[in-house]
Formats: structure tokens, C-alpha cells, sequence
């Protein structure tokens, strides 16, 4: 990922609401917990 907020800032007065670093432990979060439902369905024949 890569990014520079400064333009919209500019532009639109906008902050971010979190950091890059949190940004990423939520993304893996999210793709971690989607791992663990598709291996629940195929354990479960739901597949």
C-alpha cells in the first residue's frame, strides 16, 4: 500500500482517522477471520 493524504487534506480538510499501522492490522483482521470461515464451511461440507 502506498499513499500520500496530503492532497486531500488540502483539498478537503480531511485526516485520516487511524494509522497506517492500524490500517493494516485491521485489513489483516479481516482477511484472517475470511480464512477461518471458508476452512469452517469446507470442514462442514458447506463448500
Amino acid at each position: 500500500l502506498l499513499g500520500d493524504p496530503s492532497k486531500a487534506k488540502a483539498k478537503l480538510g480531511w485526516e485520516p482517522e487511524i494509522t497506517f499501522e492500524e490500517m493494516v492490522d485491521e485489513m489483516m483482521e479481516a482477511d484472517l477471520l475470511a480464512a477461518r470461515k471458508a476452512v469452517l464451511l469446507k470442514n462442514a461440507d458447506w463448500s
